[in-house]
């Protein structure tokens, strides 16, 4: 009988252009998911969600510190869960009375005696002002994240000032796990830009930032943005998301690919947190004015419609062999050693209407009799295995 060995190879009938994760792979399992569509409160004490899901602070901070850019105070009660339209809204707002300098935010209990001591007026890198903004973040509360597919599909606010960002992160620099990783599936450029004729609009950018002693000190894709609020409203709903394996990283803009990275050295390879938040860029300070008018807007808000997150199934130790059609039709997917189509008497075949998946990192191996009949969808993918 003849037989074929497939390495890094694609097979279809109806070739697919690559875009998003094939919703028909069945070695992606969903790990979690939320349309923001069951009550749910804050505890103010711990600013954990009543369901246990997601906590509205990063780790220790309510702020991401004196980076010089960001100057933002987050509070849970700027995350808020909005049953009229199924969504969970992130708000900013401008603290007219100009209490956060003298520390009158909320922090959660388990903070006391450590706030407010770094933050408020004392901060020295835009003074006073710096700090008088409230916004809101949101992370998974339940768990960390060793590779997979994360999704988001949200509406964004563009004024020069608003900072969205979704994104992956792991590490705290200076502890004993010193090493910082990030991925953003997306996130505005720092600046503002302008064009030819003074419009002011901000760079959509998506990328890797890696810095430390593992790895090679790298920026990915802050050089390079890939899309501008003058060519996609994104202040419109939009699905964004991010591939991320030990050998490749890929993100998407409604389905569409638009931006991939392959160097494994300088791909995070350590469990790393989820969030998305609404930080609050410099040029949103009350001195910075566009002809006499503030570019910046009160009340802006980040609206959220649902987060999503895949993991590839492993059994990477496996060798799976498939004697019949029964076998095949039961097959349990997941990334594989090796999977082997060695029919014993009747052909295995793919049907018109199935969509076959294979994931292995050794090597597929089939034999004849084996048929994909038109119409059907069979696909092999050679990878390292992304064994949690």
């Amino acid at each position: 009988m003849k037989k074929f060995l497939y390495l890094c190879l694609l097979i279809t009938l109806c070739l697919n252009a690559m875009s998003q994760i094939d919703l028909y792979d069945r070695n992606w399992d969903t790990v979690f998911y939320d349309d923001f569509s069951s009550y749910r409160t804050w505890n103010p004490q711990t600013w954990i969600s009543s369901d246990g899901k997601w906590k509205a602070l990063a780790d220790i901070w309510i702020t991401h510190g004196n980076n010089g850019f960001e100057h933002q105070i987050y509070q849970y009660n700027n995350c808020v869960f909005d049953l009229t339209d199924n969504t969970v809204k992130l708000v900013s707002e401008y603290d007219y009375l100009g209490t956060i300098p003298t520390w009158h935010y909320m922090i959660p209990s388990h903070m006391n005696g450590v706030y407010p001591n770094i933050y408020g007026y004392n901060n020295s890198d835009n003074g006073v002002d710096s700090w008088y903004y409230f916004s809101g973040e949101i992370d998974v509360n339940e768990r960390p994240f060793h590779y997979g597919y994360f999704e988001i599909k949200c509406k964004l606010p563009i004024h020069p000032g608003s900072f969205p960002a979704f994104w992956l992160y792991g590490g705290e620099e200076g502890t004993s796990n010193d090493y910082y990783n990030e991925i953003d599936v997306f996130e505005y450029s720092n600046g503002i830009i302008t064009d030819s004729i003074n419009n002011y609009y901000r760079q959509f950018t998506c990328g890797i930032y890696c810095d430390n002693e593992h790895y090679a000190s790298i920026s990915i894709a802050r050089e390079n943005p890939i899309l501008s609020t003058n060519v996609l409203d994104l202040r419109n709903y939009h699905v964004y998301a991010c591939e991320w394996l030990p050998s490749s990283v890929k993100w998407y803009v409604d389905g569409n690919i638009v931006n991939e990275y392959y160097d494994r050295d300088s791909i995070p390879h350590h469990e790393m947190n989820l969030r998305t938040n609404y930080a609050i860029n410099s040029y949103a300070l009350s001195d910075h004015l566009n002809n006499g008018q503030p570019i910046w807007f009160d009340g802006d808000v980040m609206t959220i419609d649902y987060i999503k997150v895949c993991q590839l199934d492993t059994h990477c130790n496996t060798d799976a062999v498939i004697t019949c059609q029964f076998e095949l039709d039961n097959f349990d997917y997941a990334v594989m050693k090796s999977i082997a189509i060695s029919p014993t008497s009747k052909s295995v075949t793919v049907r018109n209407t199935d969509h076959v998946t294979f994931r292995a990192t050794d090597y597929v191996e089939i034999e004849a009799p084996f048929t994909v009949e038109y119409g059907g969808e069979f696909t092999v993918i050679i990878q390292e295995c992304p064994d949690n």
